[in-house]
Protein backbone atom coordinates (compact mmCIF):
# COMPACT_ATOMS: atom_id res chain seq x y z
CA UNK A 1 0.00 0.00 0.00
CA UNK A 2 1.71 3.35 -1.04
CA UNK A 3 1.05 6.22 1.00
CA UNK A 4 0.38 9.70 0.01
CA UNK A 5 0.52 12.42 1.86
CA UNK A 6 -0.82 15.87 1.33
CA UNK A 7 2.52 18.20 2.94
CA UNK A 8 0.15 21.59 3.11
CA UNK A 9 -1.37 21.52 5.96
CA UNK A 10 -4.97 22.22 5.19
CA UNK A 11 -6.19 24.44 7.42
CA UNK A 12 -10.35 24.43 7.28
CA UNK A 13 -12.30 25.72 9.74
CA UNK A 14 -14.06 22.53 10.24
CA UNK A 15 -10.77 20.51 10.57
CA UNK A 16 -8.94 23.39 12.47
CA UNK A 17 -11.07 24.80 14.72
CA UNK A 18 -11.02 23.60 18.13
CA UNK A 19 -13.06 24.05 21.18
CA UNK A 20 -13.45 26.90 23.22
CA UNK A 21 -13.48 24.90 25.87
CA UNK A 22 -10.43 25.87 28.54
CA UNK A 23 -7.72 23.33 27.97
CA UNK A 24 -6.17 23.55 31.48
CA UNK A 25 -9.51 22.17 33.36
CA UNK A 26 -8.82 18.80 33.15
CA UNK A 27 -5.81 16.11 33.38
CA UNK A 28 -3.07 18.84 33.66
CA UNK A 29 -0.79 18.60 36.42
CA UNK A 30 0.39 21.51 38.31
CA UNK A 31 4.18 22.52 38.24
CA UNK A 32 6.25 24.93 39.98
CA UNK A 33 7.63 26.48 36.71
CA UNK A 34 6.86 27.72 33.66
CA UNK A 35 8.79 26.33 30.94
CA UNK A 36 9.43 29.93 29.03
CA UNK A 37 12.75 30.97 29.18
CA UNK A 38 13.50 28.34 31.28
CA UNK A 39 16.27 26.01 30.14
CA UNK A 40 14.78 22.57 28.33
CA UNK A 41 16.02 19.33 29.89
CA UNK A 42 14.26 15.90 30.06
CA UNK A 43 11.29 15.68 31.56
CA UNK A 44 11.92 13.85 35.27
CA UNK A 45 8.81 15.26 37.13
CA UNK A 46 7.43 12.58 38.58
CA UNK A 47 3.96 13.82 39.25
CA UNK A 48 2.89 14.84 35.13
CA UNK A 49 -0.12 13.94 33.93
CA UNK A 50 -0.08 10.18 33.06
CA UNK A 51 -2.34 11.06 30.02
CA UNK A 52 0.55 13.48 28.68
CA UNK A 53 3.98 14.31 29.08
CA UNK A 54 4.88 17.03 31.45
CA UNK A 55 6.46 19.70 28.93
CA UNK A 56 3.41 19.09 27.49
CA UNK A 57 1.20 19.74 30.85
CA UNK A 58 3.75 22.61 31.40
CA UNK A 59 3.11 24.50 28.52
CA UNK A 60 -0.82 23.75 28.65
CA UNK A 61 -0.56 25.27 32.00
CA UNK A 62 1.66 28.16 30.57
CA UNK A 63 -1.11 28.98 28.17
CA UNK A 64 -4.09 28.39 30.78
CA UNK A 65 -2.39 30.90 33.36
CA UNK A 66 -1.69 33.00 30.50
CA UNK A 67 -5.74 33.13 29.74
CA UNK A 68 -6.29 33.73 33.40
CA UNK A 69 -4.20 36.87 33.30
CA UNK A 70 -5.86 40.01 33.43
CA UNK A 71 -4.95 41.57 29.89
CA UNK A 72 -6.34 45.23 30.64
CA UNK A 73 -4.38 47.45 33.31
CA UNK A 74 -5.52 46.99 36.83
CA UNK A 75 -5.48 50.22 39.41
CA UNK A 76 -5.50 49.88 43.42
CA UNK A 77 -7.89 51.97 45.35
CA UNK A 78 -4.56 54.80 46.00
CA UNK A 79 -2.89 54.19 42.06
CA UNK A 80 -5.42 57.37 41.02
CA UNK A 81 -3.53 60.81 40.13
CA UNK A 82 -6.14 62.55 41.80
CA UNK A 83 -9.44 61.24 43.02
CA UNK A 84 -10.70 57.39 42.78
CA UNK A 85 -14.60 58.52 43.27
CA UNK A 86 -14.57 57.14 39.64
CA UNK A 87 -13.53 53.60 40.06
CA UNK A 88 -15.15 50.63 40.19
CA UNK A 89 -15.85 48.03 42.72
CA UNK A 90 -15.03 50.36 45.79
CA UNK A 91 -16.55 48.92 49.25
CA UNK A 92 -19.40 50.84 50.66
CA UNK A 93 -22.85 51.62 49.50
CA UNK A 94 -23.91 51.20 46.23
CA UNK A 95 -20.92 49.10 45.45
CA UNK A 96 -23.37 46.12 43.13
CA UNK A 97 -25.19 49.14 40.95
CA UNK A 98 -21.90 50.71 40.78
CA UNK A 99 -20.45 47.41 39.65
CA UNK A 100 -23.36 46.91 37.48
CA UNK A 101 -23.34 50.58 35.76
CA UNK A 102 -19.36 49.20 35.02
CA UNK A 103 -20.33 46.34 33.10
CA UNK A 104 -22.95 48.10 31.28
CA UNK A 105 -20.42 51.07 30.22
CA UNK A 106 -17.86 48.70 29.13
CA UNK A 107 -20.24 46.71 26.82
CA UNK A 108 -21.42 50.06 25.25
CA UNK A 109 -17.83 51.13 24.99
CA UNK A 110 -16.46 48.19 22.85
CA UNK A 111 -19.84 48.66 20.73
CA UNK A 112 -18.74 51.77 19.75
CA UNK A 113 -15.56 51.62 19.42
CA UNK A 114 -16.16 48.87 16.87
CA UNK A 115 -18.83 50.86 15.15
CA UNK A 116 -16.30 53.60 15.21
CA UNK A 117 -13.67 51.31 13.52
CA UNK A 118 -16.31 49.54 10.86
CA UNK A 119 -16.92 53.04 9.91
CA UNK A 120 -13.89 54.55 9.10
CA UNK A 121 -12.63 51.45 6.73
CA UNK A 122 -16.13 51.46 5.02
CA UNK A 123 -13.96 51.36 1.89
CA UNK A 124 -11.86 48.46 3.07
CA UNK A 125 -14.30 46.19 4.32
CA UNK A 126 -14.45 44.63 0.75
CA UNK A 127 -10.90 43.91 1.27
CA UNK A 128 -11.43 42.07 4.48
CA UNK A 129 -14.39 40.04 3.53
CA UNK A 130 -11.94 39.55 0.78
CA UNK A 131 -9.20 37.89 2.97
CA UNK A 132 -12.01 36.18 5.15
CA UNK A 133 -13.48 34.46 2.14
CA UNK A 134 -9.54 33.21 0.97
CA UNK A 135 -8.76 32.11 4.29
CA UNK A 136 -12.28 30.25 4.76
CA UNK A 137 -11.66 28.15 1.22
CA UNK A 138 -7.90 27.74 2.30
CA UNK A 139 -7.24 26.86 -1.15
CA UNK A 140 -5.83 29.74 -2.62
CA UNK A 141 -3.62 30.42 0.22
CA UNK A 142 -2.14 27.39 0.19
CA UNK A 143 -1.29 27.79 -3.25
CA UNK A 144 0.51 31.10 -3.25
CA UNK A 145 2.43 29.87 -0.15
CA UNK A 146 4.71 28.42 -2.68
CA UNK A 147 5.13 30.82 -5.22
CA UNK A 148 8.96 31.94 -5.93
CA UNK A 149 7.57 35.38 -6.66
CA UNK A 150 8.16 37.89 -3.92
CA UNK A 151 5.04 39.85 -5.18
CA UNK A 152 2.56 36.33 -4.48
CA UNK A 153 4.54 35.85 -1.25
CA UNK A 154 3.80 39.34 -0.50
CA UNK A 155 -0.12 39.15 -1.35
CA UNK A 156 -0.37 36.08 1.22
CA UNK A 157 1.26 37.42 3.62
CA UNK A 158 -1.26 40.53 3.40
CA UNK A 159 -4.36 37.36 3.64
CA UNK A 160 -2.79 36.43 6.41
CA UNK A 161 -2.28 39.99 8.60
CA UNK A 162 -5.49 40.33 7.39
CA UNK A 163 -7.14 37.83 8.92
CA UNK A 164 -5.10 37.67 11.84
CA UNK A 165 -6.44 41.20 13.07
CA UNK A 166 -10.05 40.16 12.49
CA UNK A 167 -12.50 40.94 14.88
CA UNK A 168 -13.68 37.25 14.49
CA UNK A 169 -11.71 34.91 16.61
CA UNK A 170 -12.36 32.06 15.01
CA UNK A 171 -11.21 33.42 11.83
CA UNK A 172 -8.45 34.42 13.60
CA UNK A 173 -7.14 31.08 14.69
CA UNK A 174 -7.28 30.08 11.33
CA UNK A 175 -5.20 32.85 10.19
CA UNK A 176 -2.47 31.86 12.66
CA UNK A 177 -2.70 28.36 11.70
CA UNK A 178 -2.21 29.51 8.30
CA UNK A 179 1.00 31.67 9.39
CA UNK A 180 2.56 28.65 11.28
CA UNK A 181 2.01 26.11 8.58
CA UNK A 182 3.55 28.70 5.84
CA UNK A 183 6.47 29.47 8.11
CA UNK A 184 7.27 25.40 8.44
CA UNK A 185 6.74 24.64 4.76
CA UNK A 186 8.32 27.64 3.12
CA UNK A 187 10.76 29.79 6.16
CA UNK A 188 13.02 31.09 3.16
CA UNK A 189 10.07 33.11 1.76
CA UNK A 190 7.54 34.45 4.34
CA UNK A 191 10.00 35.37 6.66
CA UNK A 192 11.09 37.95 3.97
CA UNK A 193 7.85 38.43 3.05
CA UNK A 194 6.62 39.52 6.62
CA UNK A 195 9.38 41.48 6.72
CA UNK A 196 8.53 43.61 3.72
CA UNK A 197 5.14 44.05 4.22
CA UNK A 198 6.29 45.38 7.73
CA UNK A 199 8.81 47.70 6.45
CA UNK A 200 6.76 49.40 3.84
CA UNK A 201 3.93 50.06 6.68
CA UNK A 202 6.76 50.97 8.89
CA UNK A 203 5.39 48.79 11.24
CA UNK A 204 7.37 46.56 14.18
CA UNK A 205 6.50 42.82 14.23
CA UNK A 206 5.85 42.41 17.52
CA UNK A 207 3.85 45.61 17.82
CA UNK A 208 1.42 43.95 15.32
CA UNK A 209 1.06 40.78 17.05
CA UNK A 210 0.19 42.57 20.17
CA UNK A 211 -2.39 44.08 18.47
CA UNK A 212 -4.30 40.56 17.70
CA UNK A 213 -5.28 40.90 20.93
CA UNK A 214 -7.62 43.03 22.39
CA UNK A 215 -8.48 43.85 25.72
CA UNK A 216 -11.72 42.57 27.55
CA UNK A 217 -12.05 39.34 25.71
CA UNK A 218 -10.85 36.03 27.45
CA UNK A 219 -9.82 33.48 24.49
CA UNK A 220 -9.60 30.30 24.41
CA UNK A 221 -6.25 28.21 24.82
CA UNK A 222 -6.89 26.51 21.16
CA UNK A 223 -6.55 30.57 20.57
CA UNK A 224 -4.10 31.53 22.63
CA UNK A 225 -1.94 28.69 21.26
CA UNK A 226 -1.84 29.59 17.88
CA UNK A 227 -1.74 33.72 19.05
CA UNK A 228 1.84 32.65 21.04
CA UNK A 229 3.19 30.40 18.14
CA UNK A 230 1.63 32.57 14.46
CA UNK A 231 3.49 35.75 16.84
CA UNK A 232 6.37 34.39 17.49
CA UNK A 233 6.91 33.51 13.51
CA UNK A 234 6.74 37.42 12.95
CA UNK A 235 8.32 38.80 15.79
CA UNK A 236 11.88 40.41 15.01
CA UNK A 237 14.56 39.36 17.31
CA UNK A 238 17.41 41.86 19.10
CA UNK A 239 20.45 41.64 17.32
CA UNK A 240 22.35 38.74 19.08
CA UNK A 241 19.98 37.01 19.98
CA UNK A 242 18.68 33.38 18.22
CA UNK A 243 15.63 32.79 16.76
CA UNK A 244 14.39 29.74 15.11
CA UNK A 245 12.72 30.99 12.78
CA UNK A 246 15.13 32.98 11.09
CA UNK A 247 17.93 30.06 11.25
CA UNK A 248 15.28 27.88 9.79
CA UNK A 249 15.06 30.29 7.15
CA UNK A 250 18.88 30.52 6.61
CA UNK A 251 18.81 26.90 6.73
CA UNK A 252 16.07 25.73 4.35
CA UNK A 253 17.49 29.12 1.51
CA UNK A 254 15.08 27.43 -1.39
CA UNK A 255 15.75 24.14 -0.43
CA UNK A 256 13.44 21.82 -1.30
CA UNK A 257 11.27 19.55 1.14
CA UNK A 258 12.92 16.03 2.69
CA UNK A 259 16.59 18.08 2.01
CA UNK A 260 18.71 17.46 5.22
CA UNK A 261 19.89 14.93 7.19
CA UNK A 262 19.31 14.89 10.89
CA UNK A 263 22.62 16.31 11.81
CA UNK A 264 21.76 19.56 9.95
CA UNK A 265 18.92 20.37 12.53
CA UNK A 266 21.45 20.38 15.74
CA UNK A 267 21.81 24.05 15.73
CA UNK A 268 18.50 24.47 16.06
CA UNK A 269 17.44 21.85 18.78
CA UNK A 270 20.14 23.10 21.38
CA UNK A 271 19.06 26.64 20.64
CA UNK A 272 15.15 26.41 21.30
CA UNK A 273 14.56 28.69 24.34
CA UNK A 274 10.66 26.90 25.11
CA UNK A 275 7.96 25.12 24.26
CA UNK A 276 7.07 27.60 21.13
CA UNK A 277 10.06 27.27 19.74
CA UNK A 278 10.34 23.50 20.09
CA UNK A 279 6.75 23.41 18.24
CA UNK A 280 7.81 25.75 15.21
CA UNK A 281 11.53 23.60 15.27
CA UNK A 282 9.56 20.17 15.34
CA UNK A 283 7.13 21.10 12.51
CA UNK A 284 10.30 22.58 10.11
CA UNK A 285 11.95 18.93 10.98
CA UNK A 286 8.92 16.92 9.58
CA UNK A 287 9.13 18.95 6.63
CA UNK A 288 12.75 18.96 5.76
CA UNK A 289 14.15 16.13 7.68
CA UNK A 290 14.69 13.06 4.67
CA UNK A 291 15.24 10.34 7.47
CA UNK A 292 18.26 9.91 7.14
CA UNK A 293 21.50 10.34 9.07
CA UNK A 294 20.32 9.50 12.87
CA UNK A 295 22.82 6.33 13.08
CA UNK A 296 25.70 8.17 11.76
CA UNK A 297 24.81 11.19 13.94
CA UNK A 298 24.31 8.88 17.08
CA UNK A 299 27.30 6.74 16.63
CA UNK A 300 29.05 9.95 16.77
CA UNK A 301 27.37 11.86 19.13
CA UNK A 302 26.49 9.10 21.39
CA UNK A 303 23.08 8.19 22.96
CA UNK A 304 22.78 11.07 25.58
CA UNK A 305 23.38 13.93 22.86
CA UNK A 306 21.02 16.47 24.03
CA UNK A 307 19.88 16.72 20.55
CA UNK A 308 18.01 13.65 20.65
CA UNK A 309 16.56 14.39 23.94
CA UNK A 310 15.20 17.86 22.32
CA UNK A 311 13.61 15.95 19.33
CA UNK A 312 11.86 13.78 21.86
CA UNK A 313 10.31 16.91 23.60
CA UNK A 314 9.73 18.63 20.25
CA UNK A 315 7.90 15.67 19.25
CA UNK A 316 5.36 15.01 22.42
CA UNK A 317 4.48 18.57 21.93
CA UNK A 318 3.54 18.17 18.21
CA UNK A 319 1.77 14.65 19.22
CA UNK A 320 -0.05 15.56 22.32
CA UNK A 321 -1.18 19.24 20.90
CA UNK A 322 -0.54 19.90 17.59
CA UNK A 323 -2.16 17.35 16.25
CA UNK A 324 -5.34 16.15 17.61
CA UNK A 325 -5.06 11.94 18.25
CA UNK A 326 -9.29 11.86 17.72
CA UNK A 327 -8.63 13.30 14.51
CA UNK A 328 -9.50 11.15 11.61
CA UNK A 329 -7.19 10.53 8.60
CA UNK A 330 -9.29 11.30 6.07
CA UNK A 331 -10.11 15.24 7.52
CA UNK A 332 -6.36 15.48 8.93
CA UNK A 333 -3.40 14.34 6.76
CA UNK A 334 -0.61 15.80 8.17
CA UNK A 335 -1.55 13.70 11.20
CA UNK A 336 0.67 10.78 9.34
CA UNK A 337 3.99 13.04 9.85
CA UNK A 338 4.62 12.24 13.11
CA UNK A 339 4.03 8.83 12.95
CA UNK A 340 6.51 8.46 9.73
CA UNK A 341 8.95 10.89 12.30
CA UNK A 342 8.53 8.63 15.03
CA UNK A 343 9.25 5.16 13.10
CA UNK A 344 12.50 6.57 11.28
CA UNK A 345 13.80 8.46 14.54
CA UNK A 346 13.41 5.45 16.69
CA UNK A 347 15.02 2.55 13.44
CA UNK A 348 18.05 5.46 13.59
CA UNK A 349 18.48 5.35 17.44
CA UNK A 350 18.05 1.21 17.29
CA UNK A 351 20.58 1.10 13.68
CA UNK A 352 22.90 2.58 15.67
CA UNK A 353 22.69 0.61 18.53
CA UNK A 354 23.51 -2.61 16.12
CA UNK A 355 26.65 -0.88 15.50
CA UNK A 356 28.30 -0.71 19.12
CA UNK A 357 30.55 -3.26 20.29
CA UNK A 358 29.64 -5.35 23.35
CA UNK A 359 31.78 -4.32 26.23
CA UNK A 360 29.90 -1.07 24.86
CA UNK A 361 26.67 -2.51 25.25
CA UNK A 362 27.48 -3.77 28.41
CA UNK A 363 28.58 -0.63 30.32
CA UNK A 364 25.14 0.60 29.14
CA UNK A 365 23.64 -1.42 31.70
CA UNK A 366 24.86 1.17 34.65
CA UNK A 367 24.74 4.13 32.26
CA UNK A 368 21.68 6.04 33.18
CA UNK A 369 21.98 9.20 30.36
CA UNK A 370 22.26 6.25 27.88
CA UNK A 371 19.24 4.24 28.75
CA UNK A 372 16.86 7.64 29.33
CA UNK A 373 16.39 7.82 25.60
CA UNK A 374 14.98 4.45 25.28
CA UNK A 375 12.10 5.20 28.17
CA UNK A 376 11.12 8.33 25.06
CA UNK A 377 11.22 5.75 22.82
CA UNK A 378 9.15 3.12 24.20
CA UNK A 379 6.95 6.42 24.81
CA UNK A 380 6.52 6.72 20.95
CA UNK A 381 6.02 3.26 20.38
CA UNK A 382 3.13 3.09 23.01
CA UNK A 383 1.66 5.99 21.28
CA UNK A 384 2.27 5.43 18.06
CA UNK A 385 0.95 1.69 18.13
CA UNK A 386 -2.32 3.34 19.78
CA UNK A 387 -3.19 5.35 17.27
CA UNK A 388 -2.28 2.96 14.46
CA UNK A 389 -4.14 0.53 15.75
CA UNK A 390 -7.22 3.16 16.58
CA UNK A 391 -7.42 4.36 12.71
CA UNK A 392 -6.43 1.32 10.96
CA UNK A 393 -3.73 1.76 9.91
CA UNK A 394 -2.08 -1.66 10.86
CA UNK A 395 -1.41 -2.54 7.39
CA UNK A 396 1.06 0.85 6.55
CA UNK A 397 2.70 1.33 9.39
CA UNK A 398 3.34 -2.91 10.47
CA UNK A 399 6.28 -2.04 12.59
CA UNK A 400 4.15 0.43 14.58
CA UNK A 401 1.86 -2.29 15.63
CA UNK A 402 4.37 -3.76 17.94
CA UNK A 403 4.55 -3.80 21.28
CA UNK A 404 7.49 -2.11 22.93
CA UNK A 405 8.99 -6.14 24.59
CA UNK A 406 8.53 -7.21 20.48
CA UNK A 407 10.62 -4.53 19.82
CA UNK A 408 13.05 -4.78 22.40
CA UNK A 409 13.19 -8.63 21.42
CA UNK A 410 13.89 -8.01 17.85
CA UNK A 411 16.12 -5.29 17.88
CA UNK A 412 18.25 -7.46 21.17
CA UNK A 413 17.98 -11.27 20.22
CA UNK A 414 21.46 -11.55 21.00
CA UNK A 415 22.01 -14.34 24.41
CA UNK A 416 24.65 -11.69 25.59
CA UNK A 417 22.77 -8.59 25.55
CA UNK A 418 19.58 -10.72 27.69
CA UNK A 419 20.26 -8.39 30.61
CA UNK A 420 20.24 -5.03 28.46
CA UNK A 421 16.67 -6.57 27.05
CA UNK A 422 15.16 -7.02 29.90
CA UNK A 423 16.27 -3.55 31.02
CA UNK A 424 14.89 -1.54 28.31
CA UNK A 425 12.03 -4.02 28.62
CA UNK A 426 10.95 -2.62 32.12
CA UNK A 427 11.30 0.76 30.94
CA UNK A 428 8.09 0.77 29.51
CA UNK A 429 6.46 0.10 33.04
CA UNK A 430 7.08 3.79 34.63
CA UNK A 431 4.16 4.67 32.15
CA UNK A 432 2.51 1.38 31.64
CA UNK A 433 -0.46 2.90 33.55
CA UNK A 434 -0.28 5.58 30.85
CA UNK A 435 -3.50 6.47 28.67
CA UNK A 436 -1.93 7.71 25.41
CA UNK A 437 -1.60 11.09 23.36
CA UNK A 438 -4.20 13.62 24.48
CA UNK A 439 -5.41 15.79 21.89
CA UNK A 440 -6.18 19.40 22.79
CA UNK A 441 -9.93 19.41 22.30
CA UNK A 442 -10.20 16.35 24.79
CA UNK A 443 -8.80 18.43 27.53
Amino acid sequence: MRLQLDLRFPSHPRASVMSETSLGERKISEFDSCIDGAPLNRPTTPNASPSISPISSAFLNELKEDGNADVTTIYSYFSTVSTNYTMSNLPGPGRLLGNFYSFAGAVLERKFIKWVAVMSRKPELKVYADAAELLKEGKWVRETMGSPQPRDNDMTCNVLLLGAQSLDIDLQIIAFQEIVHYTALYPYSARPAFDRIFARRKEIGDVVSFSWRRPDIRYSTNWRLWYKLASRCVSKHAPGTYSVVEAAAKLSDQKGCWSFEFSAFEELLLNCSDAADLILTIQFICCYWNNQGLKEYVLRKGLADPALFTFTLAFFLQWEIIYPSRREVEEWPPALLPLIMARHFSDGIWAALHELEQDVLDEMLEDESQLAIFAELSKMQRDSRRYVCIHGLAETFTSMTRTWREVCDENLPNPKNSKLRERLIRLEDLHDDASGSVAIDQL
